[in-house]
């Protein structure tokens, strides 16, 4: 037989299990409703596009808090994402001749450090610049600095391999979309964007 002591109040069994199912679809909406609301944020974001009436309503729902508690959890991370760049990336490559012979070598080939491995990699926001400033007035001008970025990675590679017959390339290369893949389409295609001799 259970003892009480006295003034604790116990719940009944089925309260306590209705109580916690409350709590925990509370949290599974919220991080739900948070996922929903960061995606169609980044959709906007990169799209440029201005929130309708029905997406600025989901995003006063989500910020909803009380007490910080999402904030303090970590609940409001959320999980969702858009992101149309993923698969893309840049190729720096160099095509090489010394004595007549010619091969060619991709990216960060004479780089030993994980440090000089990230730098390199950062490299592809800069690039990505370019992209994004397609039709924009400062167009020119970011080419003229990424065409002086690419002369010094032609230039070392001239220096590393002690030869004056160095091209170097940059390409932007591109995943097959769900469409091409279900065509059976799997080429990964390179889009030669500049070139530095």
């Amino acid at each position: 037989m259970e003892t009480k002591s006295k003034g604790e109040v116990k719940l009944p069994l089925i309260l306590t299990n209705k109580i916690i199912f409350f709590l925990f679809f509370l949290l599974l909406c919220k991080i739900i409703l948070n996922s929903i609301d960061l995606t169609i944020q980044s959709y906007n974001k990169f799209y440029k596009h201005e929130s309708n009436i029905f997406e600025n309503s989901i995003s006063s729902i989500n910020r909803i808090d009380f007490f910080n508690f999402w904030e303090i959890t970590g609940f409001s991370t959320g999980y969702g994402f858009f992101a149309p760049n993923v698969s893309s990336n840049f190729i720096i490559k160099s095509k090489i001749t010394i004595n007549q012979n010619t091969f060619e070598i991709i990216n960060n080939h004479s780089l030993k450090t994980k440090e000089g491995k990230l730098r390199f990699l950062m490299l592809n926001q800069v690039f990505m610049s370019l992209i994004e400033a397609k039709g924009q007035p400062n167009e020119s001008t970011i080419k003229e600095y990424l065409k002086l970025i690419l002369s010094e990675i032609n230039q070392h590679t001239k220096n590393e391999f002690n030869t004056s017959q160095v091209i170097t390339t940059l390409y932007l290369y591109d995943f097959p979309s769900i469409e091409r893949i279900s065509k059976n389409d799997n080429d990964i295609i390179l889009y030669k964007i500049i070139e530095i001799e």
